[in-house]
């Protein structure tokens, strides 16, 4: 049985973690996969890495990202989202208040997916982690996303210090640049 089939004929409230890295998923399978996530309660880390993915699987794996508030981790290393998958992704970025966990290695995003990306991000107070290396980002754009990711975690302190400790304390993002 292939992967997807079986975590959905078991039924994904079974699984805190899915790995479907690797698996040949094309869009249309993280379309189904994504629908699943929309109202599920238990997946926390979703692994679809290097998979066919591509923007139309990124535009619904952000719909679904827009009203699950349980994943905690998305890894979406070498799928082929590009500058419009990433947009998608960002998008829904600005209201989920669950994912803390973004992996978007090798899907060559470049400046203009880092952009995109970095609005995303500023209206968002949960995400603690992202992985951008190999997008062929300048050193510029990297630098405004880790400065902001930065920002964001002295304003979790100051808060912290006024209304009590946080939950769970807020890192910066480690962005590191691997030849790209």
């Amino acid at each position: 049985m292939p992967p997807l089939k079986k975590y959905l004929k078991l039924g994904l409230e079974n699984w805190q973690e899915v790995d479907l890295s690797d698996t040949g998923l094309d869009e249309n399978e993280v379309a189904l996969l994504a629908k699943a996530l929309e109202t599920n309660m238990t997946v926390e880390k979703l692994d679809l890495g290097c998979n066919f993915i591509r923007t139309a699987g990124a535009a619904r794996l952000a719909k679904m990202l827009k009203t699950n508030t349980t994943l905690r981790e998305l890894h979406l290393r070498r799928v082929e989202i590009g500058v419009e998958g990433v947009s998608q992704l960002a998008e829904a970025l600005e209201v989920n208040t669950g994912l803390q966990v973004l992996n978007l290695r090798d899907n060559n995003i470049g400046d203009g997916g880092a952009a995109r990306l970095a609005e995303g991000l500023k209206n968002n107070a949960v995400v603690q982690s992202v992985r951008l290396s190999g997008n062929r980002i300048s050193d510029l754009w990297l630098s405004r996303i880790n400065r902001l990711m930065r920002t964001r975690e002295e304003r979790a302190a100051k808060m912290s210090a006024v209304e009590g400790p946080l939950s769970k304390a807020v890192e910066a993002a480690v962005l590191v640049r691997e030849g790209g």
